[in-house]
């Protein structure tokens, strides 16, 4: 940044970052979240980023996950993989379906102690 000694136009960069600053400090209220095992954060332009947790009861069936909070408008995209932690045998998790408020997953093959842990994420709008 200048120096003050240029006089009071030296200060423009400064005060152009200033109210950028405050620019983002006003949107702060726009950055709303619930950081639990199943949370979301939700930026101020709208995208909400989601992330859950759940199990499916066995090989070739499905789950329907409720998402933390409704995407106001449409999920674009949800993944999904099976936690890995305990299993000895080729195994995973897809999602075969989305909405604005739901993600259903399913398995192939299963994890050898029966937990079948599934971890995913959404993103929308």
């Amino acid at each position: 940044f200048p120096s003050h000694d240029r006089g009071p136009g030296s200060y423009r960069p400064l005060q152009m970052f200033m109210g950028n600053v405050s620019i983002a400090l006003s949107m702060g209220t726009g950055f709303t979240f619930n950081f639990s095992q199943n949370g979301y954060q939700r930026l101020p332009s709208g995208l909400i980023l989601q992330w859950f947790t759940t199990s499916v009861p066995g090989e070739g069936q499905s789950t329907v996950v409720t998402l933390p909070t409704a995407f106001p408008n449409a999920c674009l995209n949800a993944s999904a993989s099976l936690y890995m932690g305990t299993m000895a045998n080729a195994a995973g998790a897809w999602v075969v379906g989305f909405s604005a408020s739901t993600v259903t997953v399913t398995l192939s093959g299963e994890d050898t102690l029966g937990a079948n842990k599934v971890l995913g994420f959404a993103i929308g709008y």
